[in-house]
Order: C-alpha cells, then sequence, then structure tokens
C-alpha cells in the first residue's frame, strides 16, 4: 500500500511517518501543497493524509483536485480546526478526519477500514 503524506509540520510527518513505516507501508512526503499536487500527478496513492493549513494549496484544495481529477484514492485531512462541518467535507471529497493532536489508535482504524 502506497500512502502521501502532505504536512508542513515535519513533527507530524516524522510521527506519522513513523507508524506508518513500522506497518509495511510505502509513504511519500510533501511539506507543502505544491509538491503534493506534484506527487499526485504522477504517482497513485491508496490513501493521501493532508494538512489543512499549508503554503501554497491548502488540504481542502488539493481534496479538491483529486475529486476533479477523479484520483482514485482515499483522503484523510488531518487537521488543528476541529469545527469543521462533515458535509463539508464530503463535498470537497474528505473521506476521513482527524483532528491534531491525533492518537495512534485513529491512524490504525482508518488504516484498518481501508485495507480490509
Amino acid at each position: 500500500m502506497k500512502i502521501l503524506i502532505a504536512d508542513d509540520d515535519i513533527e507530524c510527518i516524522r510521527s506519522l511517518g513513523r507508524i506508518l513505516k513500522t506497518k509495511g507501508y510505502e509513504i511519500d512526503i510533501a511539506i507543502d501543497g505544491q509538491y503534493a499536487l506534484e506527487l499526485l500527478g504522477k504517482n497513485e496513492y491508496d490513501i493521501v493524509f493532508l494538512d489543512q493549513n499549508m503554503p501554497d494549496y491548502t488540504g481542502v484544495q488539493l481534496a479538491q483536485y483529486i475529486k476533479q481529477e477523479k484520483i482514485k484514492t482515499r483522503v484523510v485531512m488531518i487537521t488543528g480546526f476541529p469545527h469543521i462541518e462533515d458535509s463539508f467535507l464530503k463535498i470537497v471529497g474528505i473521506d476521513e478526519f482527524i483532528e491534531k493532536p491525533y492518537h495512534v489508535e485513529d491512524i490504525e482504524n482508518i488504516l484498518k477500514k481501508y485495507t480490509e
């Protein structure tokens, strides 16, 4: 399974990357929205973890791009802004939402849900 992590928070990338690598997943990392957009154009991902607030393109803008281009991937929004409406997330193409700081169990539950 191939996963993209797009987040400008280096500590979040390290933490999530460790979790995913120990479970045997192949990961790519983008520290801004522009690089995430480039990776999405070149590679196929099973799951994309997007931070809402990144330079160049936000997580919502990237989710809209994924939906518009009909890219087949699951989109998980990770954000420190907990007051986003579920209906809005679904409209822009976000499958799951996790609040920062997240727990390992949150990530494991999403992986379990989409790998079974």
